[in-house]
């Protein structure tokens, strides 16, 4: 006596492979996590270095606090979102590069306005 038909084999076939790719899929351990070596905060992009907030020090004093703050919020932005990351005065705008502490800020100095 036959165990399969000719007919019940490609079922039986079917079945056997469902069951070991259900079997794969459910005890397979999860993939490791990678290292990273960026800070968490601010998730800029996962892709990407750091940025180097220092190479924006060839701008200090080459813009007014008026024209920044016109171009912060006209163009660059779309909320008042920024104004948890950026600290605007008179003289400098403040930006937080990282979590929350003194060397994790980023100060760009304003130009004087000519009198």
């Amino acid at each position: 006596m036959r165990l399969f038909t000719k007919r019940q084999l490609p079922i039986f076939l079917l079945v056997f492979f469902l069951l070991v790719f259900v079997l794969f899929i459910f005890l397979r351990s999860p993939p490791p996590k990678l290292a990273s070596s960026t800070p968490a905060h601010p998730a800029l992009s996962m892709l990407a270095p750091p940025p180097n907030w220092s190479a924006l020090n060839i701008y200090q004093d080459t813009i007014t606090r008026a024209e920044f703050e016109q171009l912060l919020t006209t163009v660059f932005t779309t909320g008042d979102a920024w104004k948890t990351y950026i600290t605007l005065n008179d003289d400098e705008a403040q930006i937080q590069t990282g979590n929350p502490s003194p060397e994790q800020i980023f100060t760009l100095h304003f130009a004087k306005l000519d009198s």
